[in-house]
């Protein structure tokens, strides 16, 4: 386990970092013209990227729920956004240890 502050509170794993490369090279072969954020990324580079309105943007969180993911809690998901437009339009979050697939779109509801 790596710290991604000084403080020791949240921390970045292997794992994030695997499923962070996992999840964003898949995104990156399905839509090449889109652009990303990996949270993962933005810590190793010290800053997050403004969103660009032209462009459709991916955010990942490849462990939500790190410090729960470490210490062995069931409680963690890997999370995606796509931003169009600079809004959120779409979010999906993946619960693996529920086998639970949550999705999100602007105007159309959620669903489990």
């Amino acid at each position: 386990v790596e710290w991604k502050d000084a403080d020791a509170i949240d921390p970045c794993t292997a794992t994030d970092e695997a499923n962070e490369a996992l999840v964003t090279q898949a995104i990156a072969e399905a839509f090449p013209e889109h652009a990303l954020i990996g949270e993962e990324g933005c810590a190793k580079a010290g800053c997050i990227p403004r969103l660009d309105e032209t462009t459709p943007t991916w955010i990942v969180d490849p462990i939500d729920g790190t410090q729960n993911f470490v210490h062995g809690l069931p409680l963690c998901a890997v999370s995606l956004g796509l931003c169009v437009r600079g809004q959120p339009y779409l979010g999906v979050v993946y619960s693996p240890h529920l086998d639970e697939l949550y999705v999100g779109v602007a105007g159309s509801g959620s669903f489990l």
